[in-house]
């Protein structure tokens, strides 16, 4: 079963990576499959991974999954500050 973050943590995320990493977002998704992207946004993360929609140059908007690096996540930890 995949792991599902509390509803705060998810929202906070995506403000994050939205507000504050928004280029990020379309390396991101042009590293993951849609080289053409020309823009991304951050829609959602689970214990699996992230997920991005991407719009394409011709307007189409694509869905792209990227899995977390190493495994699966059940904490919100990796998303915190590293010390």
């Amino acid at each position: 079963m995949t792991y599902r973050f509390d509803d705060s943590i998810r929202t906070g995320v995506l403000a994050h990576m939205n507000g504050d990493h928004g280029g990020d977002n379309l390396l991101i998704v042009r590293a993951f499959g849609q080289a053409d992207a020309v823009s991304a946004v951050m829609s959602d993360l689970d214990g699996n991974g992230g997920v991005w929609d991407a719009e394409m140059g011709d307007g189409a908007t694509v869905t792209v999954s990227v899995p977390w690096p190493g495994a699966p996540s059940r904490s919100a930890r990796r998303f915190g500050p590293r010390s």
